[in-house]
């Protein structure tokens, strides 16, 4: 595994989400692959359902990282931050 790879965290009032960023392919010619847990406060969406504990305290992940669905991916050859996404969220 990509040893700079970062879990991140972020939220707003309708969701959470988790995201990885793992590097991959020859030196100098990355691409960069993203993984996701995105959970839905509020709404209705079309994404699978994902339940995960987050301490803000601490910016750690409680839930056990084995148990947490990934249920979005994406590819960029941009490092600098995970890409956005228009969430339809009803």
């Amino acid at each position: 595994m990509d040893s700079e790879a970062k879990l991140e965290h972020g939220w707003s009032a309708r969701t959470q989400e988790l995201c990885i960023r793992v590097r991959t392919g020859p030196a100098g010619a990355w691409d960069y692959h993203y993984f996701g847990a995105l959970s839905i406060f509020s709404g209705a969406g079309d994404l699978q359902d994902v339940r995960f504990e987050w301490d803000a305290d601490s910016g750690r992940l409680v839930t056990n990282p084995d148990e947490v669905l990934v249920n979005w991916m994406a590819i960029s050859a941009a490092a600098d931050e995970p890409p956005s996404f228009n969430w339809y969220i009803r």
